[in-house]
């Protein structure tokens, strides 16, 4: 079950790592991934209009893995 409130998306438990984010209208995004320390945050134009049962968009995974991406890759400067 998705969880939402006050703007704000609550990914099911079984996710992993477990994130909540905010979505705009025209694909932004912002993710918070508390367990990485890690914000990722989409500045979009586009969104996946289809839809889930959980109503979650089905590019967000998409934008989560990209964030632990870049930040396994540029850790060290930070």
């Amino acid at each position: 079950v998705t969880h939402y409130g006050f703007q704000w998306w609550l990914a099911p438990d079984r996710v992993q790592p477990w994130h909540y984010s905010a979505r705009g209208m025209r694909g932004q995004y912002i993710v918070v991934i508390p367990d990485e320390d890690l914000i990722v945050v989409r500045m979009g134009r586009m969104r996946v209009e289809s839809r889930t049962n959980n109503e979650m968009s089905p590019d967000l995974e998409r934008w989560v893995d990209l964030g632990l991406q870049l930040k396994a890759r540029y850790a060290e400067r930070y």
